[in-house]
C-alpha cells in the first residue's frame, strides 16, 4: 500500500536555523567579552607590576644617601637576571626614572632651639616616580612623600 506524500512547507527546517542562528550569535557575543576581559586583565596586571616596581625604586632611593647629596634623576632598568638596577644615564633599557627629592615642608624639630645651627629639622620630602610601560602604551607618575629628621639648611 502507498501514502501520498504530504506537501511540505519547512517549518522544521525554519525554526532550526533561526536556533542555529540565536546559538551563533551568544557564541560570538561570549568570545566578545572573553577576549575583552582578557585585554582588561593584562592591562590591570602590567599597572599592578610597574606600581610594584615604582615603589621598589622609591625605596631603593630612599635607602641611599645619595639621594639628598647629589640630587639627580635616577634611571629604572632590569638586567639579565630580572633585578630592578637604577641608574644615572638613561639607557634604551629603561622603563622609569625617579625625579630628584624636592623638600616641600620643613619646621624646626621639637624640643630644641631654633637658634642653633645644628638644630635639626622635620622635612617633608617629595619623590616622583615616572614610569612608562611599552607593551601597553601606559604611562603613569606617582608623588611619594616621605618624612626625614634632618639637620637645619638641608631642606632648600
Amino acid at each position: 500500500m502507498t501514502f501520498p506524500l504530504k506537501k511540505q512547507d519547512g517549518v522544521t527546517l525554519v525554526i532550526a536555523l533561526m536556533m542555529l542562528f540565536v546559538l551563533t550569535v551568544f557564541v560570538i557575543t561570549a568570545v566578545n567579552l572573553s577576549t575583552t576581559s582578557l585585554k582588561i586583565v593584562g592591562n590591570t596586571q602590567a599597572v599592578e607590576f610597574n606600581e610594584g616596581v615604582a615603589e621598589q625604586a622609591v625605596a631603593e632611593v630612599l635607602s641611599s644617601k645619595a639621594l639628598f647629596d647629589v640630587p639627580a634623576v635616577r634611571y629604572i632598568e632590569f638586567d639579565t637576571n630580572k633585578n630592578l638596577v637604577l641608574k644615572t644615564a638613561k639607557t634604551s633599557k629603561a622603563i622609569g626614572e625617579v625625579k630628584a627629592a624636592t623638600c616641600e615642608f620643613t619646621i624646626p624639630a621639637d624640643g630644641y632651639s631654633a637658634t642653633d645651627p645644628l638644630t635639626p629639622e622635620d622635612t617633608i620630602w617629595d619623590i616622583q616616580v615616572n614610569m612608562a610601560d611599552p607593551d601597553t602604551n601606559t604611562s603613569f607618575e606617582i608623588h611619594h612623600g616621605v618624612g626625614i629628621r634632618m639637620l637645619a639648611g638641608r631642606c632648600l
